[in-house]
Formats: C-alpha cells, sequence, structure tokens
C-alpha cells in the first residue's frame, strides 16, 4: 500500500506541471502567418479585386494604373 500511495504521489506531482506546461505552449505559441493576395477596390463599380487586371473582372470596366 506504501508503494502505491508514493507512486500515486510522484505520478500526480510530475502529470499536473507537465500538462500545465504542454497547455501553456500550445496557448501561447507563435501563429504562422498566412501571405494574403493584395486586394484593390474598383472605382466604377466599388467591388474588391486581386491581381492586376486592365478591366474589373465585376463590372468591366476600365482600370486606371494597371500595368
Amino acid at each position: 500500500m506504501g508503494t502505491a500511495l508514493g507512486l500515486t504521489f510522484w505520478g500526480i506531482l510530475w502529470f499536473f506541471p507537465t500538462a500545465g506546461l504542454g497547455i501553456l505552449a500550445l496557448v501561447t505559441r507563435p501563429k504562422e502567418k498566412v501571405a494574403l493576395p493584395e486586394t484593390k477596390l474598383c472605382g466604377h463599380c466599388g467591388k474588391y479585386f486581386t491581381g492586376n487586371p486592365a478591366y474589373c473582372p465585376n463590372c468591366g470596366e476600365g482600370i486606371s494604373g494597371s500595368s
């Protein structure tokens, strides 16, 4: 009985700090940064688009400043 009680005590003493530090590591780890495509606003229809088209993909109007 004494050995089982001692092993239980050491098991608990090991488990809680390890589990607590594991949770802390998961919560505080740096987040991955995802590169989002650059969006632009059409001056004619007011909708956003990506890329560098000559014409707005939403309304078809010419976009000034596109190369």
